[in-house]
């Protein structure tokens, strides 16, 4: 059997369902389930038909208008009521799931008027690791010891760290972080050592991890 046709049929939702919409649910799933193509044939024991929900619908409208007079009993009754359709629905899905991957086929798991689960969009599946920025420049700032970086901005990104270093560039030993910025626009880095050379790079992170380095670029602070 197929783990894809298991758990597409949201049945968490059915927690705490107001009695009304179980109602109405319960009448709906009586009424797909009849016209259903796949769901013509004798249903296994234990397992509602179309016939089977709408019973079950108008019972749970009875017993909540019983409950309504107050009567302890009758209330009890009404939860207990309650946590049996929720069952039956349980099982019918379970059924609906069997069958749809023994038979590899998935229209047993269509209209059925069941609510199916929301794929969770994975936002680190949709994205790999980002690109480098395509533009990483910088200039002298308006006071002594002071630098303005332009960053051009990468697609989904989510911060951008930058590192410098004032010894050899190619020793990654030598590399130390000067910030994490979340805009790309005039970035300021504040009180460099003025006739002191330094190597600069930024990286993005994002959904999928970081980035690589981008190109290093070489400044005399003034």
């Amino acid at each position: 059997m197929e783990e894809r046709y298991f758990g597409q049929i949201d049945v968490t939702s059915l927690k705490g369902i107001p009695v009304n919409d179980l109602i109405v649910l319960l009448g709906t799933m009586g009424s797909h389930i009849k016209a259903h193509e796949m769901y013509q044939e004798p249903f296994i024991e234990g397992v509602l038909n179309g016939d089977g929900f709408i019973d079950l619908s108008w019972k749970l409208q009875q017993a909540q208008d019983d409950a309504a007079t107050k009567d302890t009993g009758k209330r009890a009754y009404l939860e207990q009521f309650i946590q049996e359709c929720i069952v039956n629905i349980r099982i019918f899905v379970n059924y609906a799931e069997i069958r749809a991957a023994r038979h590899k086929d998935q229209r047993y798991l269509e209209g059925l008027g069941l609510k199916k689960k929301e794929k969770k969009k994975n936002s680190r599946s949709s994205y790999g690791p980002l690109g480098a920025t395509e533009r990483f420049v910088v200039k002298h700032g308006p006071v002594s010891g002071s630098l303005i970086f332009q960053i051009a901005k990468v697609l989904a990104a989510v911060h951008y760290d930058l590192e410098m270093c004032f010894g050899d560039p190619n020793n990654e030993a030598d590399w130390h972080a000067a910030g994490t910025f979340l805009n790309t626009r005039n970035v300021r880095l504040d009180g460099l050592e003025p006739g002191k050379v330094y190597y600069f790079r930024v990286r993005v992170f994002g959904p999928g991890g970081f980035g690589p380095w981008s190109n290093v670029i070489k400044i005399m602070a003034v």
